[in-house]
Parts: structure tokens; sequence; C-alpha cells
């Protein structure tokens, strides 16, 4: 336990800062937890956070540490007797509490997309680069933001004009930006009324979730009730199992801003 008017020791840096911002990216990428861990589980935020799990020998011990821009959380669950627990890992129970006490300190809700990124590192300037390497020249079918010292980005840019190698692979045509993707609902309809038919067996009763992306993408994720529930091309049909009660459909943009307008539909 910790009181306010308890001394502190003085801090002591244990390492750079750009090493623990490259460790914080990578802890903080969903994709990069792929296939251990998989997505839209409790180490999934709509802000940023990096989480780090472990689970000891024999299910000990369970633990999480998570933190973002406003807070840093640490969940420990284990037995008083320092017995087994029934298979609890740490990304399966004590992430579950860490996610909602963030969640609770940053005031969101499942289905928010907050703004509360990580601050961007002092003394660098941002770079977008290709995914295969080098700077991005509007040509790269994928791209992300590295944060570079100005001198490093004059010499990227330097690299960039410089002619392609005789031989090398023609770029990519560059994609629409995510501001551009319009997405929409086309099937069910807003406001619809649907009844099931209670002599069918209840895996019969679903209702089919397509939607339309201008220009076209190529997945996109499925929202129910502002939960995640399905990822698929925009022009293909999901089935969600029918539940009684109202319900909110919505398509996004995975990774990405980028969402369609809600659909409310009614099922009895």
């Amino acid at each position: 336990v910790f009181a306010a008017e308890q001394k502190r020791r003085p801090s002591i840096r244990v390492m750079s800062s750009d090493t623990a911002r490259l460790i914080t990216s990578i802890l903080a990428d969903p994709l990069a937890r792929l296939p251990s861990f998989p997505r839209y589980g409790p180490l999934e935020f709509p802000f940023a956070v990096a989480v780090k799990t472990g689970t000891s020998q024999g299910y000990r011990d369970a633990w999480t540490i998570a933190y973002s821009r406003k807070a840093i959380v640490g969940v420990w669950l284990g037995r008083a007797d320092a017995g087994t627990m029934n298979q609890l890992s740490g990304a399966a129970s004590s992430a579950r509490l860490a996610h909602a006490i963030l969640a609770h300190i940053h005031g969101t809700k499942p289905g928010d997309l907050a703004q509360d990124a990580f601050p961007p590192p002092r003394g660098r300037v941002p770079v977008e680069m290709c995914l295969t390497g080098g700077r991005n020249g509007g040509a790269c079918g994928e791209t992300l933001i590295e944060w570079v010292r100005p001198d490093e980005a004059q010499s990227l840019e330097t690299a960039r004009s410089a002619p392609p190698a005789e031989g090398a692979p023609s770029p990519e045509p560059p994609r629409a930006a995510p501001d551009a993707i319009t997405l929409a609902v086309t099937t069910p309809e807003h406001n619809v009324h649907i009844w099931r038919n209670l002599e069918q067996p209840a895996a019969s009763n679903k209702l089919a979730l397509q939607a339309s992306a201008s220009p076209h993408v190529e997945q996109i994720v499925w929202y129910v009730d502002g939960r995640p529930f399905a990822m698929a091309e925009p022009d293909k049909p999901v089935f969600w199992p029918m539940q009684p009660g109202v319900h909110r459909f919505q398509a996004r943009l995975p990774l990405q801003p980028g969402v369609s307008r809600v659909v409310k539909v009614t099922i009895e």
C-alpha cells in the first residue's frame, strides 16, 4: 500500500526513450500478438494500450501489466495458499480485470473508438514507409508510420528520389485513403421488424448481413450491438444467429477509421 505522504526515491532511467517507444509499439500492436492471442479479446482496447501478460508453471500466478497515456494497471490473480488454479492464464483472467479498470479510467464502452494514442517521441518526425521497405512515394500497397531523426528523414527522401534499379518490379497502385472509403450496410434494412420461425431449429434462424464498400476493400469487420462479430468481404453475406430484441449492426474497416451508418433491427 502506498500513501500520498510517503517519500519517493529519485527516479532512475533504465532504458533509452527509443527503446521504451519500440517496446511500447510492440506491446500495443494487436497484430504482433497473433497467433498466440486472437483478435478482439481482453488484450484489445478502443484506445492505445501496451499489454504484457504472464502465467507461472502450474497456473499458480496469472498477471497482467497494461499502460495507456492515463494510467498503469497491474493485476495479479492467484490463490492465497500458492496452490494451482484451474487453468487460469494471464490473458484469460487477469487481463480481463485490467481491461475493465482501464476502460473505466478512460470512460469508454464497447464500440467506442478513442483517439488516446501514445505521444510522439521527442526529436523525431513521422515518415510513411512502405511495408516492404523504403519511403512511400504514393505507390505502396501497405504502409506504416515510423518515427525517425530529421537527418534520417532527409536521407530517406534522397533514396526515394533515386531511379529504380533495372529489372525492379513495378510499384503497386496506391490504395484509397480511409476517409475516401464509403461503407454501407445493404442487408438488413434500417428499422426492419423480423419474426423468427419458431418451428425451425434455432440454428436455422439466422440473419444475413451484407455490406458495400466504395471503392472495394478486401475485408470489413461486422459489429453487432457494439461488439465485433465477424470479419468478411463486404459483398459476401455473413449469417448472424437471431436473438429476440432490438439489435444494431455496423460495418467497420479493420485497424483504421471508417464506419457505416448503424442499422437498427427488431427481432421477435
